[in-house]
Parts: structure tokens; C-alpha cells; sequence
């Protein structure tokens, strides 16, 4: 899962020997690149429409988190037939695995769902952040 601001296309973009997504697929991994609320691929809402719906942009972390991620990865395994499968989270892609593990009493049982969660520049925190970007959407 890719960053804030961003989209899959990060994992797919270089030349495709340099290419994370295509690296991983040459040696054998099933890729699959989603994409979080908000970017160009997840415009579609059914009732919302990003350019006049305010409703549309009230979202955070934590309903990616609850919603989205528990919904990407349940759909691999149901496509795929794979009991347990591997996430890897760039940043922003982190921040909802943190969340969603990190619940206290959480009904989902991850350990059966993931057998690895792989955290590449993990955010669980913007405390000391000066960026006026960031301190808006946290």
C-alpha cells in the first residue's frame, strides 16, 4: 500500500528492472497494488463526487484502517485462495496496519489473514513534523 499523496503507480513507475512491483512478480510473488480513498484510481465513488462533495474527502487513517484495509486483504484471499498472504505498506500504508493492529480488543485475528507485514518508512506519528501539509491532514 502505497504513501500519502500518492497511488500503486509508485510501486510500477522506473524501468521495470528497477520496478518494485515487476521485481517482486519476476520472482514469483503475486502483486497486487492497491490504492487508498483519494487518489486518481479511487475516484468513483457511487453517490460522492470528488469535485463538489465535501463528504467525499472526510476521511482518515483510522477509517482506512477499520475499512479498507481488512477489505483489500480479505478480497486477495478470497480471490486468490491463499489462506494467508503478505502486506507490504509504504508510509501512509503503514500508518493503517499500525492502526488496525494496534486495536485493543480487535475482532479480526490477522494472524490467520497475514504472514507478514513488511513497514517501509512506517508513520505512526507527525509530533515534529513542521510541513503545513502534513500537521493539516493529521
Amino acid at each position: 500500500m502505497h504513501g500519502i499523496t500518492d497511488s500503486a503507480d509508485c510501486w510500477i513507475m522506473n524501468y521495470n528492472s528497477t520496478a518494485p512491483a515487476f521485481k517482486l512478480a519476476r520472482l514469483g510473488y503475486d502483486v497486487w497494488l492497491g490504492n487508498q480513498r483519494g487518489t486518481k484510481h479511487s475516484l468513483g465513488h457511487t453517490t460522492l463526487d470528488p469535485k463538489k462533495d465535501k463528504a467525499y474527502w472526510e476521511f482518515s487513517y483510522t477509517e482506512m484502517g477499520d475499512f479498507d484495509a481488512p477489505a483489500q486483504v480479505d478480497y486477495v484471499r478470497a480471490f486468490t485462495g491463499q489462506n494467508k498472504i503478505s502486506y507490504v505498506g509504504h508510509s501512509q500504508g503503514t500508518t493503517q496496519m499500525f492502526y488496525q493492529l494496534s486495536k485493543p480488543n480487535n475482532t479480526i485475528n490477522w494472524g490467520e489473514k497475514l504472514n507478514l507485514f513488511v513497514s517501509l518508512a512506517p508513520v505512526t506519528s507527525l509530533t515534529h513534523t513542521g510541513s503545513a501539509l502534513f500537521l493539516w491532514v493529521s
